[in-house]
């Protein structure tokens, strides 16, 4: 077998056969002046969102609603993140049934998928301000399922963690 057909049969092994391509009919150049000018009903302008209607998380009226939630989803990542990551490192660090890193992983998948909900715009913003959520979750995590108690130095950095990002959280922009 030669090394060109050796060579296309890994690579139909690996990327699937090659569809034939269509063939794509072109049409004739039409002038800019002759397009309808694009109406409020459009098909395309009704999947766009508008923008300049979006609430802010700081608008008045949604500051209260929005913070509730965008907390409470810091929250309930924070307990998804640890509580997966816990069930993990208990098979593999006190030899729990392996079941446990499976149902870690599921959990851990979860996480991935709450933050999506977050009344943010910003994706580094709200993944910046979870993580002092985290540090604090992860102390109290510990402190009340393995008995870990914090001492001052950790209530210290706690505090510290959380003034920073509140202060990131609620700053008006």
């Amino acid at each position: 077998m030669s090394a060109l057909i050796k060579k296309k049969k890994q690579q139909e092994f690996l990327y699937g056969k090659k569809k034939k391509s269509r063939k794509i009919k072109i049409l004739p150049k039409q002038n800019m002046t002759e397009l309808p000018a694009p109406s409020e009903t459009d098909e395309v302008d009704a999947l766009r969102p508008d923008l300049s209607q979006q609430a802010s998380l700081f608008e008045t009226g949604s500051l209260h609603v929005n913070g509730v939630i965008a907390i409470a989803l810091f929250i309930a990542a924070g307990f998804a993140e640890i509580g997966g990551g816990w069930l993990v490192w208990q098979t593999f660090r006190e030899r729990r049934p392996w079941w446990y890193a499976v149902a870690g992983a599921l959990v851990l998948f979860l996480y991935g998928v709450i933050p999506t909900f977050q009344p943010l715009d910003s994706f580094g913003r709200a993944y910046a301000v979870y993580g002092g959520f985290f540090v604090v979750l992860s102390y109290l995590w510990g402190w009340v399922v393995d008995g870990m108690r914090p001492d001052t130095v950790d209530w210290v950095c706690c505090g510290v963690v959380m003034v920073a990002v509140l202060t990131a959280f609620f700053w008006p922009r």
